[in-house]
């Protein structure tokens, strides 16, 4: 599976988001913003759709993105593409 992480920064400030508590993965806990990158998508792409669902944001600037990793918990693993992008 691949997905996109995203750190979101805002007048110097980071956002967390509280993940629902019916989440396979950390329910109930504060993140970062990710999601999955569907079939198709670029990462930029993925990047976009995610903003605009989980936080309602579709304009930022997308300051720098990260090298590509392989994250790999209780036997799932997953490419993760990060991101971070500015506010206004």
């Amino acid at each position: 599976m691949e997905t996109v992480a995203v750190v979101v920064m805002h007048k110097g400030k980071i956002l967390a988001l509280k993940r629902e508590s019916y989440k396979k993965w950390y329910p109930g806990m504060w993140d970062l913003g990710s999601g999955k990158i569907e079939s198709g998508e670029t990462p930029e792409r993925a990047l976009r759709r995610e903003m605009g669902e989980e936080i309602g944001i579709e304009d930022f600037d997308l300051q720098k993105r990260g090298d590509s990793y392989i994250y790999t918990e209780k036997g799932e693993s997953w490419k993760v593409y990060p991101f971070l992008v500015e506010i206004f």
